[in-house]
C-alpha cells in the first residue's frame, strides 16, 4: 500500500475505537438539490481540488500538511453554528500551528446557483470576495465572521443590503467607494468556481467539510468538533 494511503485509514480506525467516526458527513445540514454533473456521477471517488494560494482563502500556512475545507453559505444557519461552535474553536488551538490550515469556499444556496433559500448569500459571497481583493485574505476571514454574526443581512434588499455590506466592509479596511464599485460589478468568478468544485465532489448542503492532506488526498468529515479535533490530534500525533 502506498504510505501515504496509510494516513487517513488510520486516523479512521483511530476514530471508531473512540466512537467518533471522523470521514463521514453528518450533523444537520441545510441541504438542496443542486443541477446535476454527470462527469461527477461518472466518479466512483470524486475529489475536490487541491487548496492551493491561487485559488483559496486559507487561514495559515498555505503550505500546511493538514487542511479543513469548509463549503459554506454565509447565510446558512448550520455554517453559522459551525462557525461559532466548531471552526472558531479550532482555530483558536491551531492558529500557531504550521502544519494546519484552514479553508474556506463558496456554495451560495440561492439564486443562479441553486433555489433560493437564502436570497441574499449570493451578495454576500461577492462582498466578501470584494474586500479580498480590496484589503486583505485576512480581512476576507475577518469579514466573513463579521457576515456571520450581522443576523440582520437576510433580511435587507438592494440598497439597504449594500449600506449594510459596506459598513462592515470598511470596518475592516475597504475603501467605501471602491467596495461598492466592485461590488456592483458582482463578479462570479471565484464563487462560480468554488460552487462548481464542490458540486463535483458531491457536496449537496451546507456546511460540508473535508479534510485534504498535503498530497491533495481528500476525505469527507463530519462538521462537528469532537471527530474534528481528533482527526487533527491524530494526524499531528502519527505524521
Amino acid at each position: 500500500m502506498n504510505e501515504k494511503l496509510i494516513i487517513p485509514v488510520s486516523i479512521i480506525v483511530a476514530g471508531c475505537i473512540i466512537g467518533a467516526a471522523i470521514f463521514f458527513s453528518g450533523g444537520k445540514q441545510t441541504v438542496v438539490e443542486v443541477p446535476a454533473n454527470p462527469q461527477a456521477q461518472e466518479q466512483a471517488n470524486p475529489e475536490i481540488r487541491k487548496v492551493a494560494a491561487a485559488t483559496d482563502h486559507i487561514l495559515g500556512n498555505p503550505n500546511a500538511d493538514f487542511f479543513l475545507v469548509e463549503y459554506s453559505d454565509i447565510e446558512c444557519p448550520f455554517c453559522k453554528r459551525y462557525h461559532d461552535e466548531v471552526l472558531t474553536r479550532l482555530k483558536a488551538e491551531y492558529k500557531d500551528n504550521d502544519r494546519v490550515s484552514f479553508v474556506f469556499r463558496h456554495f451560495p444556496l440561492d439564486a443562479p446557483f441553486t433555489r433560493e433559500l437564502h436570497p441574499t448569500a449570493t451578495e454576500e459571497a461577492i462582498a466578501a470576495e470584494c474586500v479580498a481583493d480590496l484589503v486583505s485574505n485576512d480581512a476576507f476571514f475577518t469579514y466573513v465572521s463579521s457576515l456571520f454574526g450581522d443576523t440582520t443581512t437576510g433580511q435587507l434588499r438592494d440598497d439597504a443590503l449594500l449600506n449594510r455590506l459596506s459598513e462592515l466592509a470598511v470596518q475592516v479596511g475597504a475603501e467605501k467607494v471602491a467596495f461598492e464599485n466592485c461590488y456592483a460589478a458582482q463578479d462570479l468568478t471565484k464563487v462560480q468556481a468554488d460552487f462548481n468544485d464542490g458540486r463535483d465532489g458531491g457536496v449537496e448542503g451546507t456546511p460540508t467539510i473535508f479534510v485534504q492532506l498535503e498530497d491533495g488526498t481528500s476525505y469527507r468529515a463530519q462538521p462537528a468538533y469532537a471527530p474534528l479535533k481528533n482527526a487533527i490530534e491524530v494526524f499531528l500525533q502519527n505524521n
